[in-house]
């Protein structure tokens, strides 16, 4: 495995929070990674021009750079999906750049992180999907999930839809995006194992000193979990 495509099961589930953690991990064990963001919606803008919160937030996690046109091809300010996103400003999603930053980058690193947009059926284009991304890349999946009740539903559909189009998986990361405990929390990892047959290799709880959108990374680095889950991937 050379490359691995990071999904959720919806947006804001912590995708982005998840790729840093694993791309500091792995830098850690001294792999050469490189991380990309293939499309970004939502997007900022400063004197040089727009830019990704999400990749910002990487780029100050691990010390990557971030904000060239390879990792980060199709950037949009609407916050909606690609598709949408495109067609508000009067544009079309070119594929191609797109494919040909995916290879660059590939060729570049030992080991490629992909961080998808959304969940598995965002629109890109008209009949593609994120989903189509992912079996394109032909890179294994791992599935970011909400730790909290209704993660089980999200996380089955999504594994089943990854599994329909012969996509090799992973495993399941649970990431608590907020303070929130329920009941759930206790029974979750089981159940979703239990159901699916895949493994829940993460339980990620809320880390405080963490925020994406403000550039705060600090409460990655304490929490050793990404180390382990790194070492699993890896095979050490």
């Amino acid at each position: 495995m050379n490359g691995l495509f990071i999904t959720a099961t919806d947006t804001e589930v912590g995708k982005t929070v998840i790729t840093a953690g694993l791309t500091m991990a792995m830098r850690k064990e001294g792999v050469d990674v490189g991380v990309m963001k293939p499309f970004a919606t939502g997007a900022m803008k400063n004197e040089i021009g727009l830019y990704s919160a999400d990749a910002r937030f990487i780029a100050r996690a691990t010390g990557l750079e971030m904000e060239d046109a390879d990792t980060n091809p199709s950037l949009f300010q609407p916050p909606l999906a690609p598709l949408a996103a495109a067609e508000s400003e009067g544009a079309e999603i070119d594929l191609e750049p797109v494919r040909e930053a995916f290879d660059r980058l590939k060729s570049q690193h030992d080991f490629l992180l992909v961080e998808g947009i959304g969940g598995l059926r965002v629109p890109i284009k008209d009949d593609f999907y994120v989903l189509d991304l992912i079996a394109e890349f032909a890179f294994p999946a791992l599935v970011v999930s909400r730790a909290g009740l209704g993660t089980i539903n999200h996380t089955l559909l999504t594994l089943d839809a990854l599994k329909s189009r012969g996509i090799p998986l992973t495993g399941v990361v649970l990431n608590a995006s907020n303070e929130e405990m329920d009941i759930s929390n206790r029974t979750n990892a089981d159940m979703i194992e239990r159901c699916s047959g895949e493994k829940v290799l993460l339980q990620v709880p809320f880390l405080k000193d963490v925020n994406v959108e403000d550039g705060i990374t600090t409460g990655l680095a304490p929490f050793e979990g990404f180390a382990s889950l790194a070492r699993h991937l890896m095979g050490i």
